[in-house]
């Protein structure tokens, strides 16, 4: 990992994922690009001129609030590589557009009023939904403590290989165990499901080179409370998931489990974007 990029609206929320952003950039010997983005969010009535003042003044406040971050964070972690990029226009357009330079996106998943709340917790999902790299969303209360466990729910779909040999690699920098688990209803979980099951974790252990890795199945009618209790149960010190690409209708009619685990989610989740 050498590039971590960070959004922030200068929010409390977004304080935490940036001290999440430096715990790994400590461990990983990462750089940080810390990013804000301003723009009249509404049609203003006023002349050029008025609008061009009022853009000066959100561009020198996103600059000087950026570089005193900057300061901060060198004073704290001289060896932490920093630079700021202050960008007039849609954050979610730059973000994703600009994703493919970077080898994560670490993000809060809101701001600091109702309405920064809709704002940014939009963007955080927009960027979830589009970003080509892995995107960690950090909720307020997340413990930064330690990394020491992770799990990746898994539907046995053919790429869960590839997110967590992927999974792996973020894993090795703490040196954090994994655990793959899988959740089923429990009037599918049968004795053809307990086969699938048991050639999905042989498959797992046979493909990944990894010493800290581990599989399980859970029986639950609620997919989130399966995974809320799973993860205090087991420790859980960071959630993996994949998104996937969905279509105009499924965005229309179909809530984001992705989205809705990442706003309701205690701890960190670490998104992989599916192609499929």
């Amino acid at each position: 990992m050498k590039k971590i990029l960070v959004p922030t609206d200068f929010s409390e929320h977004a304080q935490k994922a940036l001290d999440f952003a430096v715990f790994i950039a400590r461990r990983s010997g990462a750089s940080l690009s810390l990013l804000h983005a301003y723009h009249i969010p509404y049609r203003t009535s006023e002349s050029v001129m008025a609008s061009n003042k009022i853009y000066e003044i959100l561009k020198e406040d996103s600059e000087k609030n950026l570089a005193d971050l900057q300061a901060k964070i060198k004073k704290e972690h001289p060896q932490i590589e920093v630079e700021t990029i202050s960008h007039r226009g849609d954050v979610k357009n730059f973000i994703t557009n600009k994703a493919n330079d970077f080898d994560l996106i670490v993000m809060g998943t809101k701001g600091a009023s109702d309405f920064e709340n809709v704002v940014f917790g939009s963007t955080t999902a927009t960027v979830l939904n589009n970003a080509p790299c892995p995107v960690l969303a950090v909720p307020v209360l997340a413990q930064i403590s330690q990394i020491n466990r992770l799990a990746y729910a898994s539907n046995y779909e053919a790429h869960d290989l590839e997110v967590i040999d992927r999974l792996c690699e973020f894993a090795l920098i703490f040196g954090a165990e994994i655990h793959v688990v899988h959740f089923v209803e429990p009037e599918f979980d049968d004795f053809e499901e307990l086969i699938r099951y048991r050639g999905f974790e042989i498959v797992v252990k046979e493909k990944i080179a990894y010493p800290h890795l581990y599989v399980h199945k859970v029986a639950t009618e609620d997919f989130n409370k399966g995974m809320s209790e799973f993860a205090e149960k087991q420790n859980i010190s960071l959630l993996a998931m994949l998104t996937h690409k969905r279509s105009f209708l499924e965005k229309l009619f179909l809530p984001s489990l992705t989205k809705e685990i990442v706003m309701q989610s205690p701890i960190p989740v670490l998104a992989f974007r599916s192609n499929h």
